[in-house]
């Protein structure tokens, strides 16, 4: 067939094709070297087990699932299930060994009552179905009990891990604890009421800490006269507060925390010489730690005022005592007036 000018090849042209297909012959004369050295894929699996006579297979695998009870009636009672404290003394490839063992005759075992069943007569030894089931439940028992052990195991060991990078990493004696006050001021906290502190926690380096302490290695102690209030009647809360682009090496966490009106004696608050009349406000120390180790220079200095309800008393006990000094000013009045009539 003829082709147009067009579609013919020129000289230069074809030497030009020829370099490449020059190139491509030599790549397939080399191809046998490469081929020895080129990546194999993955090993081939070993071949399936296969049977000399599949009749024979056949026949045993349909024998594990007969009762040995039917080939033999005489046969001697069974064992008894498997206990806790035995699967216990065995190693995690002995309980899966078992486990098959077991599986295997929980089918037999089924395969036989619905055998019966269909016969309509009675199999021997029907508590073996509820042994094989216990003895199953018995190696969860097991397994479950290892896993949880390894898990606690798992965060105990993390959090040793975690509590040494953070005391590495946490300056203690520069952070500290900031109660909510105004500068200047007398910082006072009223009893049965929320306040809420700020813990500063500042690096060793000044760069941002590689883990965050968290919230439940922080504690906030209250000690009134050296002694630390009662816990159950002190609530706390914390939190992470999110971190400051401007300073990385401080972490924040705010401190939520409420003390209850018995916390401190009512008598502590009155004052001296008077039953009823309140004093000038207590003296509170408060501080906190991480992992038991205290932070800053020591105890913060705050004032403890009585709560609400004490304060309502004690205008109600002055109001009471008012009314009684007026009352018994007029009966005085109106017994001097009596005597003096004629």
């Amino acid at each position: 067939m003829l082709r147009p000018a067009s579609m013919l090849a020129t000289s230069s042209q074809c030497a030009v094709l020829a370099a490449p297909t020059a190139v491509l012959s030599r790549a397939l004369q080399i191809a046998p070297a490469l081929k020895s050295y080129a990546p194999r894929g993955p090993p081939d699996r070993p071949p399936k087990p296969t049977w000399e006579d599949p009749e024979t297979a056949s026949r045993e695998a349909l024998l594990q699932f007969i009762d040995p009870y039917e080939k033999d009636p005489d046969r001697g009672e069974p064992g008894r299930r498997w206990r806790a404290a035995e699967l216990r003394l065995k190693s995690n490839e002995d309980l899966q060994k078992l486990w098959i063992v077991l599986l295997r005759e929980r089918n037999m075992l089924h395969s036989t009552r619905m055998l019966h069943k269909k016969r309509k007569t009675k199999m021997p030894h029907l508590g073996r179905v509820q042994a094989t089931r216990k003895s199953m439940a018995m190696i969860k028992v097991v397994l479950g009990e290892r896993q949880r052990a390894k898990q606690e195991r798992d965060e105990r060991l993390a959090a040793e891990h975690l509590r040494e990078c953070t005391l590495s990493q946490i300056d203690l004696a520069r952070s500290e604890v900031w109660p909510p006050f105004i500068p200047g001021a007398a910082r006072e906290l009223p009893l049965a009421a929320a306040h809420s502190f700020t813990i500063l926690l500042r690096t060793t380096d000044g760069s941002t800490p590689e883990k965050d302490p968290p919230a439940d290695a922080l504690a906030i102690e209250m000690r009134y006269k050296g002694e630390l209030l009662p816990s159950n009647l002190v609530e706390v809360r914390m939190h992470r507060q999110p971190p400051a682009k401007s300073r990385p090496d401080q972490v924040r966490y705010n401190c939520h925390v409420y003390v209850g009106g018995q916390a401190i004696p009512a008598a502590d608050f009155l004052r001296p010489g008077s039953e009823e009349e309140l004093g000038d406000p207590l003296s509170l120390e408060v501080s906190a730690t991480l992992y038991g180790e205290p932070l800053g220079e020591g105890a913060v200095p705050v004032r403890v005022l009585p709560s609400k309800r004490r304060k309502r008393l004690a205008a109600l006990a002055a109001i009471n005592r008012a009314m009684s000094a007026k009352l018994r000013e007029r009966k005085e009045a109106a017994a001097k007036g009596l005597e003096e009539l004629p």
